[in-house]
C-alpha cells in the first residue's frame, strides 16, 4: 500500500470510531455495507446546518485520494451554500476548505447519530425509523423548500 501523506486524510472525532464500528457490526442503518467515505457523507448531511469544530483527538477516517469527482462537487456545494459574497463563492473550488467544513458538519452529524442511537437504547429498528424520519425532514427542509 502506498504511503499516506498527512494532507491526504479526512478526519473525524476519534470518539465516534467505536460507535461507528458498533453500527457496522450490528448492521444498523446498513452501515455494514458502507465504507468510511459513505458514512462520512451521511454525517455531513445530518450536520450540514450546524458545523462544529472538532476540539478532541482526531482520527484519520478516509483518504482524499478516494474521493471521486462527483463527491468533490457535492462537498464543494456544502461550502458554496455558506457563501455570502463573491469572494467567498470563489473559495468553494478549494477542496481543502470544502473538506474542512465537511469535517465540521460530520462532527455534528456523528453526534446526532450517536444521540439518536442512545435515545433508542440500542433498539436498531426504532433508531432506523427515527433516522429515516429525520432524513425525510432534512430533505424537505433542504430541497423541497428551495424549489
Amino acid at each position: 500500500m502506498a504511503k499516506t501523506e498527512a494532507g491526504d486524510i479526512i478526519y473525524i472525532n476519534e470518539k465516534y470510531r467505536s460507535f461507528i464500528d458498533e453500527l457496522k457490526t450490528n448492521d444498523v442503518l446498513g452501515f455494514k455495507l458502507l465504507d468510511n467515505k459513505e458514512s462520512f457523507i451521511l454525517a455531513v448531511a445530518l450536520g450540514v446546518n450546524q458545523p462544529t469544530e472538532c476540539k478532541k483527538k482526531r482520527f484519520g477516517w478516509t483518504r482524499k485520494s478516494y474521493i471521486k469527482s462527483a463527491d468533490k462537487a457535492m462537498w464543494a456545494s456544502v461550502l458554496l451554500g455558506t457563501a455570502t459574497t463573491d469572494e467567498e463563492i470563489n473559495q468553494y473550488a478549494d477542496l481543502d476548505k470544502s473538506i474542512e467544513l465537511c469535517e465540521q458538519c460530520a462532527e455534528t452529524g456523528f453526534e446526532i447519530l450517536k444521540q439518536q442511537y442512545d435515545k433508542a437504547e440500542g433498539d436498531a429498528e426504532l433508531f432506523e425509523r427515527r433516522m429515516m424520519k429525520a432524513l425525510d425532514l432534512l430533505y424537505t427542509q433542504m430541497v423541497e423548500n428551495d424549489i
